[in-house]
């Protein structure tokens, strides 16, 4: 639920503070996969496309399937984007920057395309200044949502 939230929320700031365009379907289409986050810089050409998790620690087969979906969705727009450069990433809303992940975190994340990061990283690779000062700021966002949230 907080997951959610928190994805909602930092669309909401991308829409905000950028002029990306949200390309994200609203509905999805039979046979086609969910993506949390897809704008479009029609200026630069650019696609990106996100996956959020509030959780990264996930067993072997969990991780090398989020690996794989974010994988294939890329392949996707990259057929259906031609004329655009494609940039994926998989964001873990636990950490405000790439980092303080854990080690053994990252280590189930090792592909060479994938590109873990955390939301300040996010946030400015679409090119928005705004940014979370430090993880104890973070944290008190976090309880304010769950609190208002429960």
């Amino acid at each position: 639920m907080v997951g959610i939230a928190l994805e909602k929320i930092i669309k909401e700031i991308i829409k905000n503070k950028s002029k990306l365009e949200d390309i994200k379907p609203i509905k999805i289409k039979l046979g086609e996969r969910e993506k949390d986050h897809l704008f479009k810089n029609s200026e630069e050409k650019i696609i990106y496309y996100a996956e959020l998790k509030s959780n990264l620690n996930l067993d072997t087969e969990k991780s090398k399937s989020t690996i794989n979906k974010i994988n294939d969705i890329r392949n996707e727009l990259e057929k259906e984007h031609r004329d655009y450069k494609i940039k994926s990433y998989l964001v873990g809303l636990r950490y405000i920057n790439k980092e303080i992940i854990p080690k053994y975190i990252k280590n189930k994340y090792v592909e060479e395309d994938l590109e873990l990061i955390g939301i300040n990283d996010y946030l400015l690779e679409l090119g928005i200044k705004y940014k979370i000062e430090n993880e104890e700021k973070y944290k008190e966002i976090l309880k304010i949502l769950t609190e208002e949230m429960f």
